[in-house]
């Protein structure tokens, strides 16, 4: 799904295949360049090839050797997060509109074609982290990465707090494990919450970095007092009660965990002489299929056990393994089982992830107490076919996405998932007049911030539009062009203009402060910024060409502002104040010899970007 309209999607799809039925009755080609060119955005890949094989017109049209058309879009698909906050609707200059992934490739590779431009993305593309060690959040501990350095590490000599550069995070460095693909090796996305970074694949995979997404703290999850039902619990419970109703007549015995099974009683004899008697030969122990299916879902990128796999509760579905007395039916689950999502979009808040599916199911992992993702559902409103979700966001502590033809809808709470269930409801709220589909008040970007404040701009973009606490304000800018793009975090809110000018307003609760307005201004007047992402208290600009600058506090010498050691920095405006680091203007972060950034991501005291090595050859 493009970021046009899906309006403009299903309507390429009928006028694609009334002439695709017409070309089949007449025998003649009648899909000229363009209308193929716009149904593309709409394809799969895998369709995209089987459309190539169909005969030479569309095999020249859509050869993967030569076709600049199909690798264009095929880079659009895989590294462009289109269903996230991060990248506006589409609003009008569809074929000059361009991404900040696409910007960024097309200046730093002008000579290039779309071809060569993917390759690079796709084997160059390399995870980098720094900040916060706290659990290992930046995907990596001291003594894990080979590729730390240790100028790098900030603290005393026996206790190290943080990185203070822009490292590498192990991803991928064993490829004995037979259970991945090529394409779980290609990053497609980056995003950060408050207590670790999530990595998105091209395969759809979606990973976690550190001990804990939560930090222990509940995110828009159950009300107070209640929780989900845990599948691993209950498959325990009822591999115990299977082995008990198995037992002696004499009445259950502990578990034996030491590989035999106690003696059956025999009729006639004594009780006591036989209960607890182990037999002669070992028997298999009960835990072991259940060890075994543990360890499925508790896969880790090959080469670094501080990333692993995140699962939802459809993946798992252990429910379907018990029967309706409480019995293990089977304990075997298939790949296809394990691999049903393939996600295409990530966000996180503080202390919560939210994805959405290749079949537009949206999922969230809000909850300290377990790991699997719940699927959310809202009553009476989504459809993945006529009311599909186009775009997700997360604020601090609640969550927000666009449903076409519905609006903003927004929510912190959601129901408890029980036992059988398949999805849990959302106690959603929807943002009034913000489901308009074709008209200059169209929403554009929104952007969360917390306690339910969303900020959105319409495609007249001629004030910034607030909702908080169930009330909708305009908010007029004092800047020079019309308002496209938004970012919000913590502590500040972006606003970009169709004048590639760059704003920042100070939140407070959530809540603009418009005497803070300023001007986002790089020294050199040919650079400026088109993506930003905010932690707690810093933030990390992203340029159209590449580089990465930075500016806020560094938190208790926790490294995430990335500029090096205290004692090496010679950055101006620059203020130490205990162990706080104040950077008032944004600094460059040396990410070393012909590196370029493509992506970058930030939360809580750590920061993350993707980064392509120029080094490398992308050619083999």
């Amino acid at each position: 799904m493009s970021t046009l309209s899906y309006d403009s999607q299903i309507s390429g799809r009928a006028q694609t295949q009334h002439q695709a039925n017409k070309s089949d009755k007449e025998g003649i080609h009648v899909l000229p360049p363009d209308i193929v060119q716009s149904t593309l955005p709409y394809l799969e890949p895998e369709d995209i090839k089987n459309l190539s094989y169909t005969n030479r017109y569309y095999h020249n049209l859509l050869d993967y050797e030569s076709s600049m058309t199909l690798w264009h879009d095929l880079f659009h698909k895989a590294f462009v997060p289109e269903y996230t906050s991060a990248e506006p609707f589409q609003a009008e200059n569809t074929v000059e509109f361009k991404t900040c992934a696409e910007v960024i490739m097309m200046n730093k590779y002008p000579d290039l074609d779309w071809h060569e431009r993917y390759l690079i993305r796709e084997n160059n593309a390399e995870l980098y982290t720094w900040g916060c060690l706290k659990h290992a959040r930046l995907g990596y501990t001291v003594s894990s990465n080979r590729f730390l350095e240790q100028d790098h590490l900030n603290g005393s000599l026996r206790i190290k707090i943080g990185v203070n550069a822009p490292t590498k995070m192990p991803w991928f460095d064993n490829d004995g494990s037979e259970s991945f693909l090529a394409d779980d090796r290609v990053v497609s996305q980056l995003t950060c919450g408050g207590f670790a970074f999530q990595v998105l694949t091209k395969s759809g995979k979606l990973f976690n970095t550190g001990s804990t997404f939560s930090g222990g703290h509940k995110g828009p999850s159950t009300p107070e007092g209640e929780a989900d039902v845990n599948p691993f619990r209950e498959l325990t419970r009822a591999l115990e009660r299977s082995h008990t109703s198995n037992m002696t007549t004499g009445g259950p015995t502990p578990i034996n965990l030491t590989g035999t099974f106690p003696r059956r009683a025999s009729y006639g004899g004594s009780q006591a002489s036989y209960v607890g008697v182990p037999t002669s030969g070992p028997h298999e122990d009960i835990y072991d299929k259940l060890n075994r299916l543990e360890n499925i879902f508790n896969q880790g990128v090959p080469g670094n056990d501080h990333v692993k796999r995140l699962f939802t509760m459809d993946s798992v579905r252990l429910s379907d393994l018990i029967d309706s007395n409480g019995n293990i039916i089977d304990i075997d689950i298939s790949n296809e089982q394990i691999d049903c999502n393939k996600f295409v979009a990530i966000s996180a808040g503080r202390s919560h992830i939210l994805a959405l599916d290749d079949k537009n199911r949206l999922y969230s992992w809000d909850s300290p107490e377990t790991d699997v993702g719940v699927r959310i559902n809202f009553e009476f409103l989504h459809d993945s076919n006529e009311r599909p979700i186009l775009k997700i966001d997360s604020g601090w502590d609640f969550n927000c996405v666009f449903i076409h033809s519905v609006g903003l809808v927004l929510w912190n709470r959601r129901d408890a998932l029980r036992k059988g269930d398949a999805y849990a409801k959302a106690h959603y709220k929807i943002i009034p007049n913000t489901g308009i589909i074709n008209s200059s008040n169209r929403v554009l970007d929104f952007s969360c911030t917390q306690n339910n404040t969303v900020y959105y701009i319409t495609r007249e973009g001629s004030c910034l539009w607030q909702y908080s606490n169930g009330l909708t304000e305009a908010i007029n800018l004092p800047i020079e062009g019309k308002l496209s793009k938004l970012i919000a975090c913590f502590a500040s809110l972006i606003v970009f203009d169709n004048r590639k000018n760059c704003y920042s307003l100070k939140l407070n609760s959530g809540k603009i402060d418009i005497t803070s307005l300023t001007k986002l201004e790089l020294e050199d007047p040919d650079e400026y910024f088109i993506q930003l992402a905010s932690g707690d208290y810093h933030t990390l600009g992203l340029t159209q060409k590449g580089n990465i600058y930075t500016w806020g506090i560094e938190s208790q010498s926790c490294g995430c502002l990335g500029l090096g050691s205290q004692d090496r920095r010679n950055t101006p405006h620059n203020f130490i104040t205990l162990q706080n680091v104040t950077v008032q203007r944004p600094a460059k972060i040396d990410l070393g010899e012909n590196r370029t950034c493509v992506a970058v991501a930030a939360g809580g005291w750590q920061s993350g970007a993707i980064i392509i090595n120029n080094n490398d050859s992308s050619r083999s």
